[in-house]
């Protein structure tokens, strides 16, 4: 039984990048198996990289093909004293040769990248990378990157040479480090808890420096820059701040003017339906005169021929009282020469006659009082 110790072990669905893109095209989560691989391998050469460094140095340095394939040749160009050992591949069941070259592979101290076909039975490829860092016997013993478990490739249920379906590996100087008296021994459990720390505080600073829009290497960005890059956002923030002070206010000026501005057309509003109100009920008024005009019409004519009945009356008695006047005219001016006519004769006669038995009936009373 040979087994390699890796240094440090990935999970591509790991919450700190399970949904970052990788490359430029899905998630790690969904995609990076192969990725998380190769950091698991340059970190076992002495690098130290976590999948988010990795990808990030992938994609900004041509790593990948067609938006998230890796190109094996990015990481010997990345990591210097790497070699790539080709890719071997075979659409049958492994030969005991090609079984023999992954071990050898493994007895040079290389870790070697597997393909699997996780469903052999189907047509398609049902592609999964996994690491391998051991043997025993024709089982071989792997990491997996897909929940950072070590396994035998032997749990998947099916023999290795028909599991198998392609194979390469890095050839490097593994990472040697001499562990002085009080520090931690690698790949022991409280060397892999402090490392974790180490590796998450990491992918925090990579990620503060991406948030800052810092585009430095996360390795080399000194702490200085750090803080000259936040004094100029808080410096930003308190012009930002000044301006938004000033929109508020402007903001309230323009409330209160609109708020002025829905009372009076709340006034207007009122006045133009008092005004309606009114025209309406003036319309409804004159189309009720209209409706009635005819029977108004008739009236007034009727009216009309009354009024011409009483005119004729009244032309009439003014003909019969110019007529006497004409009459009491000519008497007056007989009398004032003397000349009575016959009615006025009789008419003195009756007033003579009524003046003297006024006296007598007076005498009378008088008599009989004494």
């Amino acid at each position: 039984m040979k087994k390699l110790t890796l240094p440090t072990t990935f999970n591509q669905n790991d919450p700190r990048w399970k949904n970052s893109p990788l490359g430029t095209k899905g998630t790690i989560g969904q995609y990076g198996c192969l990725m998380c691989d190769g950091t698991m391998v340059v970190n076992y050469y002495g690098f130290r990289e976590t999948p988010l460094t990795m990808n990030e140095k992938l994609t900004q340095n041509g790593g990948y093909d067609k938006g998230n394939l890796l190109i094996w040749s990015a990481i010997p160009r990345l990591f210097a004293g790497l070699k790539y050992s080709g890719k071997w591949s075979n659409d049958n069941p492994l030969t005991q040769a090609q079984m023999d070259q992954i071990r050898s592979a493994i007895d040079k101290g290389y870790p070697v990248f597997l393909q699997i076909d996780t469903i052999p039975s189907t047509s398609g490829l049902d592609e999964h990378w996994i690491l391998a860092i051991g043997y025993d016997g024709d089982d071989f013993i792997v990491q997996d990157p897909w929940d950072g478990a070590e396994k035998r490739i032997t749990s998947w249920g099916i023999t290795p040479q028909k599991l198998i379906y392609s194979w390469c590996w890095y050839e490097g100087k593994p990472s040697e480090t001499d562990v002085a008296e009080g520090c931690l021994v690698p790949n022991t459990p409280e060397w892999r808890e402090k490392y974790e720390q180490i590796v998450g505080s990491a992918t925090k600073w990579a990620e503060a420096l991406k948030v800052l829009e810092i585009a430095d290497d996360p390795n080399t960005t000194p702490v200085d820059k750090i803080k000259s890059v936040i004094a100029g956002y808080k410096s930003r923030e308190t012009d930002l701040g000044n301006k938004l002070r000033d929109k508020q206010k402007e903001l309230d000026v323009a409330n209160q003017e609109i708020k002025n501005r829905s009372e009076q057309v709340s006034r207007l509003e009122k006045l133009v339906t008092d005004k309606e109100k009114y025209y309406k009920d003036l319309l409804n008024a004159l189309k009720s005169d209209i409706k009635n005009l005819p029977k108004i019409v008739e009236e007034a004519q009727g009216r009309i021929g009354v009024l011409e009945g009483q005119l004729d009356e009244a032309n009439k008695a003014k003909g019969r009282a110019l007529n006497e006047a004409a009459e009491y005219k000519s008497e007056l001016e007989a009398c004032q020469k003397g000349q009575l006519p016959e009615p006025a004769k009789n008419l003195i006669t009756k007033a003579a006659n009524f003046l003297l038995n006024l006296v007598i009936g007076i005498f009378k009373k008088g008599g009989e009082k004494t």
